[in-house]
């Protein structure tokens, strides 16, 4: 939240020099729906993260940390909710709903798949799952023939994740 505030606080200052009355306008919406963190969905509405006057906005990149925080204001209650032996089982539940969903509408939705908490829950979800099996993972990782076969799975998912990403394949999906 310091990081925030710091930037909101700055971005406001140099927007009072630098924007013009409609820019304040629509900087002021922007910083609004940055401060209570749905600048996800109004973006979604809104703007275009690859459109034309995403260049303009200081505050474009906050809609990923509205995606964090509100993971991080509903996850906690289904967690406290939910009978302890359910956990690992919701959890996986959550993750495959939310990458099945992020697959399906990422060619019929696209935008609405970029920005929707429902399409890019699962990456958070992925780091609830690496602690839910830390120690088991922790265990692979120590051994030296496993230890070389993670390395090379990472490597190669990244060098694989490049190969796809191109214009044309923006949103989050395969």
């Amino acid at each position: 939240f310091p990081s925030l505030v710091v930037t909101l606080i700055i971005s406001s200052t140099l927007a009072l020099f630098f924007f013009t009355p409609y820019e304040l306008r629509q900087f002021r919406e922007n910083l609004i729906s940055s401060t209570f963190f749905v600048e996800n969905f109004y973006l979604l509405f809104n703007d275009n993260y690859f459109g034309d006057n995403a260049e303009m906005n200081p505050l474009l990149h906050l809609w990923s940390l509205s995606i964090e925080e509100q993971f991080y204001l509903f996850f906690p209650f289904i967690v406290f909710f939910i009978d302890k032996k359910y956990f690992k089982t919701i959890t996986w539940s959550l993750f495959l709903l939310s990458i099945t969903s992020s697959l399906i509408f990422s060619s019929l939705y696209p935008c609405c798949n970029f920005y929707l908490t429902t399409s890019r829950i699962w990456e958070i979800l992925l780091g609830t799952l690496i602690y839910i099996y830390y120690d088991k993972f922790f265990v692979m990782l120590s051994q030296n023939k496993n230890h070389n076969f993670l390395k090379n799975l990472c490597i190669s998912i990244i060098i694989f994740s490049f190969c796809i990403f191109d214009e044309f394949n923006l949103n989050p999906g395969l």
